[in-house]
């Protein structure tokens, strides 16, 4: 799976840190859509994401992988409720 390969690869990367980067993405909204079974983006990764950025939506949709199709109830919900902020 993709993940282990990620994994696998970053064990001989120089780490970087990113969040300084996402930081700066602050003044810009955001909404996140992780997959419940993701095995990318974990929910304790959401979870700081959504600290570390003011304006910042962290949304798991339930039974999916990695990329939720975008077109579960919930996802078009919460798209179309983050759009009509604007």
């Amino acid at each position: 799976n993709i993940g282990t390969a990620i994994r696998e690869s970053a064990e001989n990367a120089v780490p970087l840190d990113l969040w300084p980067m996402f930081r700066a993405l602050d003044p810009i909204p955001i909404l996140t859509l992780r997959g419940e079974n993701s095995d990318i983006l974990s929910d304790e990764t959401l979870q700081k994401m959504a600290q570390e950025h003011g304006n910042f939506i962290p949304l798991t949709i339930p039974n999916r992988a990695h990329t939720p199709d975008l077109c579960e109830d919930i996802s078009l919900r919460e798209i179309t409720k983050f759009i009509n902020q604007f």
